[in-house]
């Protein structure tokens, strides 16, 4: 008699943002629907935002399950209940909180030994996740819910530097190394949260 395989087991891990988590959560459950035991992982205040979904499903016979860690809001010098990033007010409270979650690290790995999933799904905001899921043994895949074209514009930027020849925000500039001649006019400075310069422009396409 043949024995029943346990089913594929991702374990899901979205940056602390609705428009991270939204599309992260829509994944487990398509992936739930799919026969993949799907755990999601998260903190208790944002585990509230999709909590009930969640149950609806599992009512449905989905595998799908919530695991909650605790956030580091103290060691971060938070105040308590500061677990996303909409609840941020300044520049400050923007780097405590992505020093809460650098400190994700251990309860992550903790879990990881404990769910024992056979691949890690982790927000692209989370590069030391690679490294935590590798210390267990197990794949990552890494999610960005940036688009395919806006990784692939960020990446010419990052490797072929088009802006050191910018000299105003009006001058138009060419986006190297991508198949269709892609045009891009002025230059801000956005997610001044974290203090990375993004380019953000008006797209042309010729």
């Amino acid at each position: 008699m043949e024995s029943k395989l346990d089913p594929l087991h991702n374990l899901f891990f979205s940056h602390l943002a609705h428009g991270h988590m939204i599309p992260t959560i829509d994944m487990a459950r398509v992936s739930a629907r799919q026969g993949v035991k799907a755990t999601i992982l998260t903190t208790h205040l944002n585990a509230f935002f999709f909590s009930k979904v969640i149950k609806r499903d599992k009512k449905l016979g989905f595998e799908i399950d919530i695991v909650m860690i605790k956030f580091p809001s103290m060691e971060a010098g938070l105040l308590e209940g500061i677990e996303n990033i909409s609840s941020i007010t300044s520049q400050e409270m923007g780097y405590k909180l992505f020093k809460a979650v650098r400190l994700l690290q251990q309860p992550l790995q903790h879990v990881l030994k404990d769910c024992h999933p056979n691949c890690l799904v982790a927000d692209g905001m989370f590069p030391w996740a690679t490294k935590v899921a590798r210390k267990v043994g197990i794949p990552r895949l890494v999610f960005y819910g940036t688009s395919y074209l806006a990784c692939c514009v960020l990446d010419s930027f990052l490797r072929y530097e088009p802006l050191k020849d910018v000299t105003s925000n009006d001058q138009l500039f060419e986006v190297p190394g991508i198949p269709n001649k892609i045009m891009m006019i002025g230059l801000q400075r956005a997610v001044e949260l974290i203090n990375i310069p993004f380019p953000c422009a008006y797209i042309y396409h010729f």
